[in-house]
């Protein structure tokens, strides 16, 4: 039930920061991993992804499984992040 008051919060947060449906905001997915009591390492945690495809891929790949099941989260998102374990 923590978790899911987490996810609550975290989601709340991104929808008042104005994040469109396809969230590949690193930041972003950072606060969701953390939400979801899963390591952010590699994440990036303090930018926005910038031009880094990869890194905006594995953002939104994040963003949006934690916001479905958190734990599905390094199942789903571990091949799109590079292999990053969460």
């Amino acid at each position: 039930m923590k978790r899911l008051m987490v996810a609550v919060v975290v989601m709340a947060a991104a929808a008042l920061a104005g994040c469109s449906g396809d969230n590949d905001n690193c930041k972003d997915a950072c606060a969701a991993a953390q939400g979801c009591n899963l390591r952010a390492d590699g994440l990036n945690c303090s930018d926005d992804c910038g031009d880094d495809e990869n890194r905006k891929a594995c953002a939104e790949c994040v963003n949006r499984v934690a916001e479905e099941a958190c734990n599905t989260v390094p199942v789903e998102c571990g091949p799109v992040c590079g292999g990053r374990q969460f």
